[in-house]
């Protein structure tokens, strides 16, 4: 059974934010368009995610040294084909929770360790920002490894999408949405618009595949079966296949 979890990345308490209403609204679109895929609503107001203090333990060993909930959350995101994130808009940007969270998990990116998933994102906002966070959370986990099948932006004020006027547009642009995450979990999915991707893949490769790389990324880029490969692609396609044999096995 293919999995999604869609993370909720706010600390407001679940059903209090429009954010809260978003993600379950394209949950119920996603069960209604197949009612197989297992489908976590996961809200990061549920963890105790600390800030990076920049020790790089990380980088030397690939474990965190800060005791606090991320092993959980690190589990459920490598457990899922799909990763959503929904997120608000505080200040122009993601909360700051969400941001933990990324900064945390930032030293997969030298790894892609997030490779053969596919990713999309949802930024929901009563003002500006929409487009600058939108493209931050699709470049990032892009170099992650993950390819990003669509970004949505979401207005609740100007127009506020969320109100009964403007339904027939926002069932328009959410069957859009739902359509594109639930073709990445197929193997129709076409994989194509990679720049970002390549340039992380061969950039990345070119440092840590060298013999004098003896750290935590240096002895991954030598040991993962994906990354003996010589292009992302080829990559991405070796570990989604070893994810979709997990599947049909289970």
């Amino acid at each position: 059974m293919n999995k999604i979890v869609i993370l909720l990345g706010e600390n407001r308490t679940p059903g209090q934010s429009d954010s809260h209403k978003v993600a379950v609204l394209i949950k119920d679109r996603l069960h209604k368009k197949d009612a197989d895929i297992q489908i976590d609503l996961v809200s990061l107001s549920g963890f105790r995610i600390d800030m990076c203090t920049g020790c790089e333990s990380c980088r030397r060993t690939g474990e965190c040294t800060i005791q606090d909930d991320l092993a959980d959350l690190k589990k459920i995101v490598l457990d899922a084909d799909h990763i959503m994130i929904v997120s608000p808009i505080y200040a122009d940007h993601i909360p700051g929770v969400l941001k933990n969270f990324i900064d945390r998990i930032s030293y997969w990116m030298p790894i892609m360790n997030l490779l053969g998933r596919t990713t999309s994102s949802i930024v929901v906002a009563s003002s500006a920002g929409q487009i600058y966070a939108s493209g931050y959370l699709e470049r990032t986990f892009q170099r992650f490894g993950t390819i990003h099948v669509r970004s949505f932006e979401i207005s609740v004020d100007t127009p506020p999408m969320l109100l009964e006027k403007h339904a027939a547009e926002m069932d328009m642009l959410t069957d859009d949405f739902v359509d594109k995450v639930s073709l990445s979990l197929t193997h129709d999915f076409p994989l194509e618009d990679l720049d970002e991707q390549f340039l992380s893949f061969n950039r990345y490769k070119e440092i840590y595949a060298l013999p004098e790389a003896q750290d935590f990324f240096g002895n991954t880029w030598k040991t993962s079966p994906a990354l003996q490969h010589n292009s992302f692609l080829d990559a991405f396609q070796c570990q989604r296949m070893k994810k979709m044999d997990v599947i049909s096995k289970g």
